[in-house]
């Protein structure tokens, strides 16, 4: 193998092979599973920029994760109020994520480098949120002085 390179031949491995896969000029990954499943380029580039990627990518989850539940809130108070008929406030929650998403968007990176685009999904749940659990618990304060009043 490394008389081929040395004589300057392009040799294309498919291997699994972590070692090989580092020392090679260029990686491809295919994916992203097997057989059916498979057959798409995830990611290519050089070993390091191939490893950079997946770093980026594994923080970004990261963040996601860790504020899933901003998002599962979000969605409990929504329904909630869908559910009381209000379905006004839930719309204008979707018009209020778009707002904090895209302005984040554009002003963290500013401050934060790139990765400040990795939080305006989060900033997006929780301005939602925010609009949602006041209007919440207003239409239940209201409802409960209804109900008492009776």
């Amino acid at each position: 193998f490394q008389r081929l390179i040395a004589s300057g031949a392009t040799a294309l491995v498919i291997e699994h092979d972590l070692d090989l896969i580092r020392n090679a000029d260029f990686v491809i990954d295919m994916g992203p599973g097997g057989g059916n499943d498979g057959g798409r380029i995830v990611v290519s580039g050089t070993p390091e920029e191939v490893a950079l990627s997946t770093q980026v990518a594994v923080h970004y989850l990261n963040v996601m994760s860790v504020c899933l539940a901003v998002l599962y809130m979000l969605h409990i108070y929504r329904a909630a109020l869908m559910g009381l008929g209000d379905t006004v406030m839930p719309m204008a929650s979707g018009i209020v994520e778009f707002l904090m998403r895209v302005g984040v968007a554009l002003i963290l990176p500013v401050f934060m480098g790139q990765e400040g685009i990795f939080y305006a999904e989060v900033a997006a749940w929780a301005g939602a949120a925010v609009l949602l659990v006041t209007t919440y618990f207003v239409r239940i304060k209201k409802l409960t002085r209804e109900l008492t009043a009776k």
